[in-house]
């Protein structure tokens, strides 16, 4: 129903109550307030906040209607969280350009100020509102391409972190220590990033160890294999290598590699824990594992004085 329509039938029955009539009157006055033209259309001050509060009321709605939508239909079609915010921001947008009609519609203001605003507005959007575009573009091209995915464990710019959503203009990454950081969307299609879970959640992750020379290496393998084998926390496949990697210059070095599921442990604490274990059983087994050491041969038959000096 047109504001002019909806207007009249209220001030119908208003008048008939002394105090509301008097609101009607005095309505009726500020909203006949003339504000300015577009396209040939005169907009009132009753258009304005009729046009706000059906914007206002019809966004809230469409909110409703995106939860509805979601709840009784996209989460019996899919369990996928990412096709599931998918589809709930698509449906939004289409709800809120809709809202956005209607409430010019209802307010009494024509569609076709768009065409005397176009050129204001893609100005504004070329200028002033580059960026924001230039990040809900690059979401869209997150979300459709789905390089990353929400709970994706990821690496960018030296940041890693779990995804725990992807918005319009920016992504949020969890660290480990529970800090949330905001990143554009562009900066993931810019800048390239690692997903250490695209394919699946397995990570392969490495301990060194150091052993003094002149232990028995073979030994020292199957303790560490023994060790491994321990940790329920480390997957049985692919199976975890214990390689005798180098000849140090104080210590035999030792790297193990083994697999983690990202999804249920921490390689950080992981690793933590393999540390603890391994130092306890070469301890058990009395294998030192050295410190840095250096050293000093000096040539025979050079004598270097030596003196003692006190102070009174």
């Amino acid at each position: 129903m047109p504001a002019s329509l909806a207007a009249t039938a209220s001030q119908s029955w208003l008048q008939d109550v002394p105090v509301l009539g008097q609101v009607a009157e005095v309505w009726q006055q500020i909203g006949a307030i003339h504000l300015f033209k577009l396209g040939g259309t005169q907009l009132t001050l009753d258009n304005l906040i009729i046009g706000i509060i059906m914007l206002v009321l019809s966004f809230r709605a469409a909110h409703f209607i995106t939860y509805l939508f979601e709840r009784r239909l996209v989460r019996r079609l899919t369990d996928d969280i990412n096709m599931q915010a998918t589809y709930r921001r698509v449906l939004f947008y289409v709800m809120a350009a809709l809202c956005v009609m209607l409430s010019l519609s209802v307010a009494g203001i024509p569609l076709t100020v768009f065409t005397v605003l176009g050129g204001a507005i893609a100005i504004g959007v070329g200028f002033g509102s580059q960026n924001i575009m230039n990040n809900f573009i690059s979401g869209l091209i997150l979300m459709l391409e789905k390089p990353m995915r929400i709970g994706d464990t990821v690496e960018i710019d030296g940041v890693v972190g779990c995804i725990s959503s992807i918005g319009a203009r920016s992504t949020h990454l969890t660290t480990i220590d529970e800090k949330t950081h905001i990143i554009p969307n562009s900066f993931f299609l810019e800048k390239g990033f690692l997903n250490w879970s695209l394919s699946n959640n397995q990570l392969r992750s490495e301990v060194k160890v150091n052993v003094a020379y002149g232990v028995n290496t073979q030994q020292v393998k199957d303790i560490i294999e023994q060790v491994v084998k321990q940790n329920s926390q480390i997957l049985a496949e692919p199976p975890a290598q214990v390689l005798f990697s180098n000849f140090a210059d104080s210590a035999l070095e030792f790297t193990v590699y083994f697999w983690l599921n990202m999804a249920t442990t921490s390689p950080a604490v992981l690793r933590s824990d393999l540390r603890f274990a391994i130092d306890q059983a070469l301890r058990k087994h009395q294998i030192e594992i050295p410190f840095p050491q250096r050293t000093l041969n000096f040539a025979s038959g050079v004598t270097i004085p030596v003196s003692i000096k006190t102070e009174r």
